[in-house]
């Protein structure tokens, strides 16, 4: 690996040369001194596989340098050392470009820990990786829970079947996925990702994610639907495909006003659920949805039917609900309305809060569905009752 590494004080660079002196034997490293000004000259980083940047307290000029760099040389990774690390610095690092930020003082372990991390990535690049399945959700009308069911769902595939998952909220307008099962202030969003498409890795996903759980990773929306303008289908596509080889599971919440954007990732999508509430207004707008879906030749085993909030005392029959779709249930979700509004008040995962109601005990089905796992110590007759596939 070829690594050069920039500082514009003689103490720091001395410092990482000792750091880095004995890295590795086959490691080709050059130290040179210089700010902003000599990156933007240094000779030959085409042919580097590392920058690393020693910068205590970076500048907009720095962080304009080394979006220069970037651009110009996409294979080349770069580790940016700093002093501090708030958020909206590392957001200005991941858009400029920058793999990973380190915080002085820089321990050996550290060091060594982030290139190698950066080497692993380039061995996957020349890997043939195996692909992780892409399932979207989106609401046939406003409320119908696709939101909650899809949060949840990713929950439910982590902490029980100890998948790896990503869920990327993809509603711009009004996208809050994230208030459903966390708290934690977002490091990015899924725009400033996306918006870089040449950056993206498996280490930007995780690192640019709400972390849920050890395996649940979530890519909130922005709050300002105008940051996605300038978004292109292709940034999706990017997206997409990296999350795919990174995760078990990645899971879209998509917005109901289907656009460009919005349709590229459902072509993308190797599932499709539809979620409806039981009732004459859903049926209608499933019908149209339904109909898009057919005029963009998806197939009938990529799009299905998720009732939400099902029961049987006050909805429309299945079998007429089927009938005027033309598409029978996968599923239908328990009318759990006590549950399921008290974990999104408290913003945590519903079989978190109350892991033994319907709606949980639901979830955890469509999870066992989607793995592929047996429903242990369940007789055809409670399947049938709690609402299995039709």
């Amino acid at each position: 690996m070829k690594i050069t590494v920039v500082s514009n004080k003689k103490e720091a660079l001395s410092d990482l040369r000792q750091l880095l002196g004995s890295s590795a034997d086959s490691d080709q490293l050059a130290f040179v001194e210089g700010g902003s000004a000599t990156m933007a000259t240094l000779p030959g980083l085409g042919t580097n596989d590392l920058l690393i940047i020693d910068c205590p307290e970076p500048a907009s000029a720095d962080m304009d340098a080394i979006e220069a760099i970037t651009r110009a040389n996409p294979k080349l990774a770069v580790l940016l050392q700093c002093a501090t690390k708030s958020p909206e610095m590392l957001i200005d690092a991941m858009r400029a470009g920058v793999r990973e930020v380190l915080t002085t003082p820089v321990t050996r372990d550290e060091l060594l820990a982030a290139i190698a991390r950066v080497k692993k990535r380039m061995a996957a690049d020349t890997e043939e990786k195996p692909r992780g399945k892409i399932i979207a959700f989106l609401s046939c009308k406003g409320g119908s829970g696709a939101t909650f069911t899809s949060t949840n769902l990713g929950y439910a595939l982590a902490t029980q079947y100890n998948k790896k998952v990503l869920l990327v909220d993809l509603d711009f307008q009004y996208g809050d996925a994230s208030f459903f099962i966390a708290d934690t202030r977002p490091v990015a969003t899924v725009v400033d990702v996306a918006k870089q498409p040449e950056r993206i890795d498996a280490h930007v996903l995780s690192s640019s994610s709400i972390q849920v759980t050890q395996t649940y990773s979530l890519l909130p929306a922005p709050e300002d639907p105008e940051k996605a303008i300038g978004l292109l289908p292709e940034h999706i596509d990017r997206l997409l495909s990296v999350a795919a080889e990174s995760y078990d599971f990645v899971i879209l919440d998509v917005e109901r006003a289907l656009d460009v954007l919005s349709i590229r990732a459902l072509d993308r999508a190797d599932l499709i659920f539809l979620v409806m509430q039981p009732m004459v207004p859903y049926v209608r707008d499933s019908q149209k949805l339904l109909r898009l879906f057919r005029s963009l030749d998806y197939s009938p085993s990529k799009v299905h039917l998720l009732g939400n909030r099902s029961d049987a005392e006050t909805d429309l029959p299945p079998k007429a609900i089927e009938k005027a779709l033309g598409i029978n249930f996968y599923r239908k979700l328990p009318n759990d309305f006590i549950h399921a509004s008290a974990s999104v008040n408290l913003g945590v995962p519903v079989a978190k809060h109350a892991p033994g109601s319907p709606i949980a005990r639901a979830l955890n089905e469509l999870a066992a569905d989607l793995v592929g796992a047996a429903r242990d110590h369940e007789s055809w007759l409670s399947r049938f009752l709690h609402g299995s596939r039709q």
